[in-house]
């Protein structure tokens, strides 16, 4: 029924642990029972200094037998344990209350050591990922890679040289990067710091970040014209994003036939 805000009546607390909890689903509105409604009630209570979320699904499906209707619920009872500092704003509870000590000491309070160090020489720090998981390989893997993808000398030359124009670009972005995020640290070290002031720092800072990971993602982009879509499938399976069909015949294939038909060898 369009338009309907289903509720749940009231369940015991032990009965929704027990799996026994059976409501219907009533429309606040209308007062009648939709023919299928999804409804979620969540009930947190805090023992032990540790949160207790549960989740409860109640499907309504609809069912026909000669001229009556009735409606046959499933519950499905999904608990999640977690921690209360999980739900702190700050998430000081963490570690006994001092997640963030020594941080205080940082060059850069936003970046660690290992972080501003990746940055300079131009590592990749995640950055790619979108394009890396979606079958884009990335200059520096490959040439991890070239015995194993059986790249030519034309192909590792071309990629060697797309990998150190990003690697010279990439270096310069992180250290605007670095630097802009500097800026944001020692913002707040002055008291007076204005809403306006902290939007002009973090703009600079966004702005930094987004030219480092156009540095890194735009050189994805251009491998994939530089390989064939074997070399492609094959970079996956080696960087472990998918199965060797190869060596993963699924049931009910002709092994001969498959691994043919897939340019396996032998």
């Amino acid at each position: 029924m369009v338009g309907c805000f289903p509720t749940l009546r009231p369940a015991p607390y032990r009965a929704i642990l027990s799996g026994r909890w059976l409501n219907r689903v009533k429309c606040q509105l209308c007062g009648t029972f939709p023919t299928f409604a999804v409804a979620a009630r969540t009930m947190a209570c805090i023992r032990r200094k540790r949160i207790h979320t549960v989740v409860v699904m109640a499907n309504a499906a609809l069912f026909l037998k000669g001229n009556a209707m009735k409606f046959v619920l499933s519950t499905t009872v999904v608990l999640f344990a977690m921690p209360l500092s999980a739900f702190a704003q700050d998430h000081g509870h963490k570690h006994g209350g001092k997640p963030y000590a020594g941080f205080e000491k940082r060059e850069v309070k936003s970046l660690s050591d290992q972080d501003i160090a990746e940055l300079r020489r131009g590592g990749g720090w995640g950055l790619a990922l979108p394009a890396e998981l979606n079958g884009l390989p990335g200059p520096a893997h490959l040439l991890e890679l070239q015995e194993e993808l059986a790249l030519s000398t034309d192909q590792v030359a071309e990629i060697t040289g797309l990998f150190e124009e990003m690697l010279t670009e990439a270096i310069a972005a992180g250290e605007e990067f670095i630097t802009a995020e500097s800026a944001v640290s020692a913002a707040f070290e002055d008291t007076e710091l204005s809403e306006d002031e902290l939007a002009i720092v973090l703009a600079k800072a966004a702005e930094a970040r987004a030219a480092l990971r156009m540095v890194h993602l735009s050189r994805h982009l251009a491998t994939p014209a530089l390989l064939s879509d074997e070399q492609v499938r094959r970079y996956s399976v080696l960087r472990g994003y998918s199965d060797d069909p190869c060596t993963n015949v699924p049931e009910g294939h002709d092994p001969t036939m498959w691994r043919r038909h897939n340019g396996c060898e032998g």
